[in-house]
C-alpha cells in the first residue's frame, strides 16, 4: 500500500499544469499533503477563486489515480445531492473524465461517488456524525476529510458543530498510516470565504492568535495546520463592482472584518494566563466561559473545552461542581457591566458569543471570583499573612 511521496509529488505538478489555470487557486496546500507533521489544511479566500472547485476535481482524482479517497461533508442531508450536481460539473468542465462513467450509491448514512469500476469518494452529512460512527469500517478507505464552506452565516452552523466534525474525523482514524498510501494519516481539508469568526473550527485551531501575524496570499504551517489566506485579484478583475460596494466586502477582499473594540490584546492576555487561573463555566452548548480577573481586568475567553467548576444544567453537576441556580447567579442588570466595556474579551469569537446569548450577560460573573483567580503575587501575600498570623498564635500562646 505504501507508496513513495516523490512520486505524489509529480502526480501534483503534473495535475496542476494540466486541470488547474494559472488565474485560480493553485491548491498549494496540495505540495504538503503527505507531510507527516500537518494535519489540518486550512484555505481561506475571496469568492470565485477555484479553491472549491479545483479541490473537488483534484481530490476525485487522487482518489481514482492514488487511492487517496475524499470524503466530502455538508452541512444539511439536501445538500448531497446539490453536492452530486456540484461533481458532475466539476467532472465535465476539467474534462479529465466522462461524466457518463461517472456513479452514485445512496447508502443510509453516505453516498458513494464512483468512476468506472472504482470507488473514489464519499458524500456524508455532517449532522449524521453519531450514526457515521457505525461505518466507520468504510470511513477508514477515506483519509481525506474536505469541509468545504466551513464558515457560514451564523444562523447555518449546526448545533455542536466541533464536537461532529471530531466524530467524523475519529470514524476515518481507524487505519495505521503505514497501511494507507503514502503512509499519511488522516488529513483535514478546510475551505471557506472569510464571513465571520463564529465558526467553533476557529476557536479549536486557536485561529484569532495567528491571523493577526499572517501575511495576505502566504500559506505557512504552524505547528499542525497549514493556513493559506489570499486575495486572488485576477478573478476580481473580471467581477462587477459597480452595483455592490466591494471595498469592505470579506467576499472580495478575501480578509476578515476584525472589530477590535473591547478586544484585549494577546500579550495582555498571555501575561493573564500565566499569573491566574480562570473561573470556567459549562454552558448549555459545548461551550465554556474562562472567566479571568486580575490587576483591574476582567476577561472572557469562550473555549470548547474545559475543567469547570461551574455549569448551568443540573445533569453536569458533579461533587466539585456548582450549578448556578437562575435565581441567585442571574441578575438582569449585570448586562451593563458590558456596556460599560468593564468586561473585555480575547477575541471576536468570543465576543460574538456573549452579545448573540443576551442570557449569558446576566450571568453575574463577579459572584465566581475565588481564590483560583488571585495573582500570583496576591497567593504569596496570603502566604506570608497565614504564617504571620500561625507565629502570632504562638507567641500568645506562649505569653499565656
Amino acid at each position: 500500500m505504501f507508496k513513495l511521496k516523490k512520486d505524489f509529488k509529480k502526480w501534483v505538478e503534473k495535475y496542476r499544469k494540466k486541470y488547474i489555470p494559472e488565474e485560480y487557486n493553485q491548491l498549494l496546500w496540495l505540495d504538503d499533503l503527505t507531510k507527516d507533521t500537518i494535519d489540518v489544511y486550512l484555505s481561506i479566500t475571496n469568492r470565485g477563486d477555484g479553491k472549491s472547485f479545483n479541490t473537488i476535481g483534484a481530490c476525485l482524482k487522487m482518489g481514482y489515480d492514488l487511492d487517496l479517497k475524499p470524503i466530502f461533508i455538508v452541512r444539511h442531508w439536501e445538500l448531497q445531492t446539490l453536492f452530486r450536481n456540484l461533481i458532475d460539473n466539476v467532472v465535465e468542465t476539467l474534462g479529465f473524465w466522462e461524466v457518463e462513467n461517472l456513479w452514485y450509491v445512496n447508502q443510509q448514512d453516505y453516498i458513494i461517488i464512483g468512476y468506472e469500476d472504482k470507488e473514489i469518494g464519499l458524500i456524508a452529512d455532517i449532522n449524521n456524525a453519531s450514526d457515521l460512527k457505525f461505518s466507520s469500517f468504510k470511513l477508514k478507505e477515506f483519509p481525506l476529510m474536505v469541509y468545504d464552506e466551513f464558515l457560514a452565516l451564523d444562523d447555518d452552523y449546526v448545533p455542536n458543530e466541533l464536537q461532529k466534525i471530531k466524530t467524523i474525523y475519529q470514524s476515518i482514524d481507524r487505519v495505521k498510516p503505514k497501511d494507507r498510501p503514502f503512509g499519511i494519516k488522516p488529513k483535514m481539508i478546510l475551505l471557506a470565504n472569510p464571513i465571520n469568526f463564529n465558526s467553533p473550527v476557529l476557536e479549536w485551531l486557536d485561529f484569532y492568535s495567528l491571523i493577526e501575524k499572517h501575511k495576505m496570499n502566504t500559506i505557512k504551517q504552524y505547528g499542525n495546520k497549514l493556513i493559506e489566506l489570499r486575495q486572488n485579484e485576477q478573478v476580481n478583475k473580471n467581477k462587477n463592482t459597480s452595483i455592490f460596494d466591494v471595498e469592505n466586502d470579506s467576499n472580495f477582499t478575501g480578509m476578515f472584518e476584525i472589530n477590535h473594540h473591547n478586544l484585549v490584546s494577546k500579550e495582555l492576555f498571555d501575561k493573564i494566563k500565566s499569573e491566574v487561573c480562570p473561573s470556567i463555566i459549562k454552558l448549555e452548548s459545548d461551550k465554556y466561559i474562562n472567566f479571568y480577573v486580575w490587576n483591574g481586568n476582567y476577561v472572557i475567553d469562550i473555549t470548547s473545552k474545559g475543567d469547570y467548576q461551574y455549569c448551568l444544567n443540573l445533569e453536569d453537576r458533579k461533587d466539585d461542581v456548582i450549578y448556578l441556580y437562575p435565581n441567585k447567579y442571574f441578575n438582569d442588570t449585570f448586562h451593563n457591566k458590558y456596556r460599560k466595556d468593564i468586561i473585555k474579551f480575547t477575541n471576536t469569537f468570543s465576543k460574538n458569543y456573549i452579545y448573540n446569548n443576551p442570557n449569558y450577560m446576566d450571568l453575574n460573573l463577579f459572584k465566581l471570583i475565588n481564590y483560583n483567580t488571585t495573582t500570583t503575587q496576591q497567593k504569596v501575600e496570603i502566604s506570608k499573612e497565614r504564617i504571620l498570623l500561625q507565629k502570632l498564635g504562638k507567641m500568645y500562646e506562649n505569653l499565656s
